[in-house]
């Protein structure tokens, strides 16, 4: 499976080796992927994506939504900052609270050219402890520029807090539409 994210995560990621855990890739009708049972016997874990949707509003792009443990409760907040073109040539979230990690990792619909896909990096810290709340980082871009009349970001980067002092044991990665046929989600362990 080729490596994604190469120089971003050269850039914003944790510090260590890096093991392989487990990846999917769509099939133009699931619209979401689980891992789960994912061992804890490392430090941290990296998720890297290349993202495209069967979704296409015709005005923005998709997005990669994060959900920990199947918990749907009003734990999740995102602080980030966007970049890019169009009506909302930067924005900033200022971390409301959700319930899951949503609207923050860049993705296109289907309506933009075959070759062309949001791709993003997360780092998520001391995933298996017990006694501390779980953060991450990210950085994700796409280039949407030329393909949406709408509302649309290029790049994006920032920080997310899962409210919870509990153990990362699943991460469900889903879309507004079903994941195109090139789309790919690879997980991996961090050992420091």
């Amino acid at each position: 499976m080729p490596i994604i994210g190469t120089i971003a995560s050269s850039y914003l990621q944790a510090t260590g080796d890096f093991v392989s855990l487990a990846s999917a890739t769509g099939n133009g009708s699931s619209t979401s992927f689980l891992f789960s049972n994912i061992p804890q016997t490392y430090s941290h874990l990296q998720i890297r994506y290349w993202g495209k949707s069967t979704w296409a509003p015709g005005t923005i792009s998709d997005v990669l939504t994060v959900r920990i443990n199947e918990d749907t409760s009003q734990l999740y907040r995102v602080y980030s900052v966007y970049t890019g073109v169009g009506p909302s040539m930067n924005f900033s979230d200022t971390g409301t609270t959700q319930n899951k990690w949503g609207d923050n990792f860049l993705m296109l619909a289907s309506n933009s050219p075959a070759y062309v896909g949001g791709v993003g990096v997360l780092d998520i810290y001391n995933y298996s402890s017990t006694t501390m709340k779980k953060s991450a980082k990210f950085v994700t871009a796409d280039p949407a520029d030329g393909y949406y009349n709408g509302n649309y970001w290029n790049l994006g980067f920032g920080s997310a807090q899962w409210n919870s002092n509990s153990a990362i044991t699943q991460l469900r990665f889903m879309a507004n539409g079903a994941f195109t046929s090139d789309s790919y989600v690879a997980l991996y362990g961090i050992r420091t």
